[in-house]
């Protein structure tokens, strides 16, 4: 049965755990919260129950936020005498928040979360509680609110995306308040995409292996990520993470950072990206290098960034600030200078370096001609010479070299390698060239000097090889001498079937035939092999069987070619082998006739002759059948004692192997005798002599001119070929070419002059050539005049005469004369400083490579001839160097020149100031504004100088001076003067502002005051003078703040009409125009007191109207006063209110102060308009009595407020009209009651005969004379 109570409240109490939060719902509705104490004892109340059932449950939330079941149910019955009571909608709550540690990413209250269990937090009256709402879902617990108005609460877990969050206010009196305002709120859990990073590009940038380097101290990174991603990048020393920056992708995912200086060398940036909610990609490593120290090599030839090049004029460039002049040495040489160009990069491009190692480093100066600091040091090897050594002919590695030849370069794969040896260069790369055309994978070549490269797919057929070698500095040498490879895959044909060329029954049977050339011939008797050759340069082969046995055999040959591919055996060839007879004798090795061996000895079998003569021994009788190779060339008899002999038809030149056979009168042949190797040559070659080139002095090496007496000559011939030398007609001597017919032949001592050289060879086979081609060589030792005339040119004698030797150039400029077309090498002592080579006329001039110290230097030449003889040393010739000029100083406006506030503010009004300064004596002051030349003066003996400057425009000024001393020397720019230039005056366009606190009077915009000294302000340039004027008399004077604001106290003014005005001296001194006029009235005279204060009558409740008596305690004063016053009512010292004046004086003013009971003295005081007020007016008695009552109101005939205090009594009201606008003026709680309406007014009311009477209780009638209704418009409550 549900329980029953007769009120409104209903309080429930139970036990938890301690410190958890019960949750009371009347159904789904949360109508109450309490939090249990330590024991865990809880009660709870629901308060403004309606009348009824009610379903009671708890829900218990533990300090863990753990979230119990609903308890059951427990019934209510609400039985209370007064009813439901009304419920009052409270203040809605503040919006929610999300907890800081639970808003994660970059903001903590953008309400983007990876927190899927978030913390909620917010603001409601103390004491409360709140309900969540999620996503449209009331919470499941309520949250107390503590006393500092704070509540915090977790609710269900989120899934991703968006939702909405806001929470119900719940009052300890039961009210409700509406929801909050919704906070939304994402859920992201979701990692971001990598941001990409970027380095920004600009001129000058360099990938070298792979690794972008920049040349920029501050690099400008750029990249995509997430829309609203935060980049956040980090300097990573393989150790530690340090932070250089961040950025935020913008709406279409870009970003950007630039960092701050970082330092030379290589940077690893690591890259976390985040998004809004915090989550975090994985991080990325990002490399690059800074190098803004030494110039750059741009030139970078070979292998990149190695610092070496092949050109002897390599360009150099690096980073420095736009106009800045840049001059590179190299050591104290001077090679090259340039200017940084509006993207501040410079380039220049050096004079021609040695091969060798350089150390470059840059001097630079801005644009003002200040020095800038030396940079690093770029170290440069210059390496213009080609590789030494030309690459070894490729060889095909003997592993793919198939066939009967594993260096033949014939083989049957298509896929193969080469190899080489070349310089020992582990630098070096050889590109091998296929059929002329490069083949894409290079060799770097090992430290002994070894290469090879694989090559894959070749084509079926010929193929032509060469090999070349490229140094590290990118040199490339001359192609290798041709290796031709043959690919050959395909098997020759089977040969046809052996022919016999011996007799049918014989045991060793010769068997011949033919097949592709070279192809090495197996022949097999079945399966054995009993024999072999290798087919001639026409295919023919011969074989020899090894020693049959008697009976029936079926040969057969093979074909292997040169590539190795074995063709299909042949067809059979039966032979029958039976008892032979006696075989017949082998005959001995042949020989070259002694007459035909015309070489060095007679038994070297080297001939000229084509057709040699050959003899031999054999078996007397028998016919010997002489073979050149298989080839056979002819036929003896062998006479009785077994000679032969035989001149064989043209052999050419080359080798040839001779070798016989004997044949008996059956046709039985020997074996072949062994091979006799004789070499045919009928030609002989001889080259022009050379002169060697270190024998060819001067400035020439092919000129064929040498001061060497004894010169070396040198050429090529057939190898062993004896060379001899003539002079002319004259023989000199002899020598021999080595094995690869060079010879070199060293002369003795020649005459002075020209001499033609020819050579004649005389080679092993007995060749002799015919002279080569002359070579002309000019003996030339004696050496030329030493140079004269040594002198300044007149462009580099800076001084003050071009005579004088004196320069401010530390690589000056030298001229003189010498013998036409000599070198002539300048010096300072034993220092070389730069060469040239005289024209024809025999002048010339050096510009020293060298850069001079100051002070003087004595120079000499020397000239050197074409044939290399060199002179003695020249005169000296003593120069000055002098490169050094002071800056000026203490550059400043002349005191008279300083015009305005201050004679040391760098300010003035003057377009022509005077400017004066320090500097060397009698040097010549140039004075700048920017780059703008203002005026010259020359120092004088104390250094002192002074300059009026040209027309300069009101602006800021930035002069500098610069001196030029007598060799010509510009100096450093000066430090800057700032000054500013100001000839224009203040444009003042503003009156001046009366302060407030100095308008008096009830306006503050009237410009009427009673202060005798008002204060006045305004705003103009900062730190200028203002001066007040009164007419034209001053009243005061002040000086701008900092803002330009500035404010003046005026001297004492008379009464009456002023025109204020304000002239403003600017700091330069500059005096404005006056300003618009503040016309001010000053009136320090009061008004007159107010008169004739009386109670209205109609609030003199009174027996009469005019006894100042009245039940009423707010009555209404009326009286006279100046026209437009501000009245103010006193009771005593109490304000009771105040009116404004009409034109006419009149005022009225109701009380504003509920009056006690008895007599008041009243009195009114007058303010006027500029703030003037009164004495006292006479006083008003008045006395406030309940009492006073029972009065007769009469209307008029203008429309009638008839005002009724809640004491009013008995009173008639005649001549009412509520037609006429009459109102009768009642407070709500007249009498003490509840007056609510009109209607409640109108509903006490009666007629009674001609009269409405309505009665209030107590004796409180008010009874409307002439009126038998009343309506609800006519009746207005207070």
């Amino acid at each position: 049965m549900p329980s029953t109570i007769t009120q409104n409240r209903a309080t429930f109490a139970g036990k938890s755990e301690p410190n958890a939060w019960i949750t009371l719902y009347d159904g789904d509705d949360m109508v109450g919260l309490a939090v249990a104490d330590a024991t865990g004892a809880w009660r709870v109340t629901s308060d403004k129950l309606a009348n009824g059932l009610h379903t009671f449950s708890v829900i218990l939330t533990d300090a863990a936020g753990n979230v119990s079941d609903r308890s059951p149910p427990t019934y209510v019955t609400v039985n209370a005498p007064a009813g439901t009571p009304p419920k009052t909608q409270i203040k809605a709550p503040a919006e929610v928040q999300l907890s800081l540690d639970t808003d994660t990413g970059a903001s903590s209250t953008d309400h983007v979360t990876n927190v899927t269990l978030p913390v909620y937090i917010g603001k409601a009256k103390p004491g409360s509680f709140v309900e969540l709402v999620i996503d449209g879902v009331k919470g499941k617990f309520g949250v107390p609110v503590d006393a500092n108005g704070n509540w915090q609460a977790r609710g269900d877990t989120l899934g991703e995306g968006a939702h909405t969050i806001s929470v119900i206010e719940h009052d300890s009196a039961g009210n409700t308040s509406a929801p909050s305002t919704v906070m939304k709120l994402t859920i992201d859990t979701s990692a971001p995409l990598n941001a990409t990073i970027a380095l920004v590009p600009h001129a000058g940038d360099e990938i070298i292996g792979g690794q972008t380097t920049i040349h920029n101290a501050s690099p400008a990174f750029t990249g995509t990520a997430e829309a609203g991603a935060h980049v956040d990048l980090y300097e990573w020393d393989y150790f530690s993470l340090n932070k250089i920056g961040s950025a935020v992708a913008g709406k279409d995912g870009t970003w950007s950072f630039t960092a701050a200086a970082l330092a030379d060398g290589q940077h690893n940036i690591v890259v976390q990206t985040s998004d809004l909610a915090g989550n975090r990609a994985d991080p990325q490593v990002f490399t690059f290098s800074i190098d803004t120290d030494a110039p750059l090599l741009s030139s970078d030839t070979g292998i990149h960034g190695d610092q070496m090049t092949n050109l002897s004029t390599p360009v150099i460039s690096n980073w420095a600030a736009p106009g800045t002049s840049v001059v590179l040495y190299d050591g104290k040489k001077v090679v090259g200078s340039g200017v940084a160009g509006a993207d501040g990069i410079w380039s220049i491009t050096t004079t021609p370096l040695a091969d060798g190692q350089h150390k470059l480093v840059a001097h630079s100066t801005d644009k003002d001609g200040n020095a800038l600091p030396v940079s690093g040091t770029l170290v440069l090897t210059v390496d213009t010479v080609g590789p030494k050594t030309v690459s070894t002919k490729p060889l095909l590695d003997v592993r793919d070299d198939y066939g009967s030849s594993s260096s033949d370069q014939i083989t049957n794969v298509n896929s193969l390698a080469v190899y080489g040896t070349t310089e020992a260069d582990d630098h070096a790369l050889v590109t091998v060239y296929v059929d002329g055309v490069a083949w894409a994978t290079q060799s770097y070549v090992s430290k002994t000097g070894e290469w090879g490269v694989q090559l894959y797919g070749l084509s079926e057929g010929e193929h032509h090889i060469t090999a070349v070698t490229t140094d590290q500095a990118g040199n490339v040498g001359a192609h290798s001498a041709e290796s031709i490879i043959l690919i050959d895959t395909k098997a020759p044909a089977a040969p046809d079937v052996p022919a016999l060329a011996s007799l049918p029954n014989s045991a060793t049977p010769r068997l011949t035939g033919s097949t592709e050339a070279g192809a090495t011939v197996i022949l097999y008797d079945g399966a054995d092999r009993v024999g072999s050759a290798v087919a001639d340069g026409q295919g023919l082969w011969s074989i020899t069987a090894s020693s049959l046995a008697d009976g029936e055999h079926s040969l057969t040959v093979t074909s292997t070619d040169l590539a190795g591919n074995t063709s299909a055996a042949s067809a059979v060839l039966s032979v029958s082998v039976s008892a032979a007879t006696a075989a017949v004798a082998t005959p001995t090795v042949p020989d070259l006739q002694a007459a035909s061996d015309t070489g060095a000895a007679n038994s070297d079998n080297v001939t000229k002759l084509s057709t040699p003569t050959i003899t031999g021994k054999a078996a007397a009788g028998t016919t010997v059948l002489l073979f050149d190779g298989l080839t056979q060339i002819g036929t003896a008899v062998a006479n009785d004692a077994g000679a032969w002999s035989f001149t064989t038809g043209t052999l050419a030149d080359g080798k040839h192997y001779l070798s016989a056979v004997s044949q008996d009168s059956s046709g039985q042949q020997s074996a072949p005798s062994a091979d006799l190797l004789v070499t045919v040559d009928t030609t002989i070659s001889i080259g022009t002599p050379v002169l060697a080139t270190q024998y060819d002095t001067g400035r020439s090496h092919s000129d064929g001119i040498t001061n060497v007496t004894t010169p070396q000559l040198s050429g090529t011939s057939d190898a062993g070929a004896t060379v001899t030398v003539y002079d002319g007609k004259t023989v000199i001597g002899t020598t021999v070419a080595d094995d690869k017919g060079a010879w070199s032949f060293t002369c003795k001592a020649l005459a002075v002059g020209t001499h033609n050289f020819t050579v004649k060879a005389v080679d092993a086979a007995g060749n002799t050539s015919a002279a080569s081609a002359a070579l002309t060589v000019t003996i030339d030792n004696k050496g030329p005049a030493a140079p004269s005339k040594l002198d300044l040119v007149a462009s580099a004698d800076s001084g003050v005469s071009n005579t004088d030797n004196l320069t401010a150039a530390s690589a000056p400029v030298v001229s003189g004369k010498a013998e036409a077309n000599a070198s002539i090498a300048l010096y300072e002592g034993a220092t070389l400083l730069g060469s040239t080579i005289a024209d024809d006329s025999g002048n010339w001039s050096i510009s020293s490579s060298v850069l001079l110290a100051d002070g003087v230097h004595k120079l000499t030449a020397k000239a050197s001839d074409v044939a290399g003889n060199t002179s003695a040393s020249s005169s000296e010739l003593a120069v000055t160097i002098d490169t050094k000029c002071a800056a000026p100083t203490a550059l400043d406006l002349a005191t008279a020149s300083d015009k305005g506030v201050s004679t040391s503010d760098n300010i003035t009004s003057m377009a022509t100031p005077v400017i004066t300064g320090k500097a060397d004596a009698g040097v010549t002051i140039t004075l700048y504004d920017g780059a703008t030349v203002l005026g010259k003066a020359t120092a004088s003996n104390n250094g002192s100088w002074s300059i009026t400057t040209t027309k300069l425009l009101d602006a800021e000024h930035h002069l500098t001076a610069k001196a030029t001393d007598v060799a010509g020397n510009v100096s450093l720019a000066s430090d800057e003067l700032v000054f500013t230039t100001d000839t224009k005056a203040v444009l003042v366009t503003a009156a001046p502002l009366l302060h407030t606190l100095s308008d008096s009077g009830r306006s503050q915009s009237d410009g009427i005051t009673n202060i005798a000294t008002p204060k006045v302000s305004g705003v103009t340039e900062a730190g200028a003078s203002v001066a007040l004027y009164d007419g034209s008399t001053l009243v005061g004077s002040v000086t701008a703040d900092n803002d330009g604001n500035w404010s003046i106290t005026s001297k004492a003014l008379t009464a009456g009409a002023h025109k204020l005005t304000v002239k403003v001296t600017d700091i330069a001194g500059n005096i404005s125009a006056a300003s618009p006029v503040l016309a001010l009235t000053v009136d320090t005279k009061g008004p007159d007191a107010p008169a004739s204060l009386d109670l209205l009558s109609i609030y003199d409740t009174g027996t009469s109207s005019t006894d100042n008596k009245t039940a009423i305690t707010t009555p209404v004063i009326s009286g006279k006063a100046e026209a437009n016053a501000i009245v103010a009512l006193y009771d005593g010292d109490t304000l009771l209110g105040t009116a404004l004046a009409d034109k006419s004086g009149a005022w009225q003013i109701t009380s504003s102060v509920s009056l006690s009971t008895g007599a008041h003295s009243l009195t009114a005081k007058a303010t006027d308009v500029a703030g003037n007020v009164s004495a006292a007016s006479s006083k008003l008695n008045l006395t406030i009595d309940p009492a006073a009552i029972g009065q007769t109101l009469t209307g008029s005939s203008a429309a009638d407020n008839f005002v009724l205090n809640s004491q009013a009594g008995a009173v008639k009201v005649s001549a009412f009209s509520a037609a006429g606008g009459d109102h009768l003026v009642l407070a709500h709680d007249y009498n003490g009651l509840s007056l609510n309406s009109a209607a409640d007014v109108v509903a006490l009311g009666h007629v009674d005969g001609k009269n409405f009477v309505i009665d209030f209780g107590a004796g409180h009638e008010v009874t409307l004379v002439g009126v038998t209704s009343l309506a609800e418009a006519a009746i207005t409550l207070l």
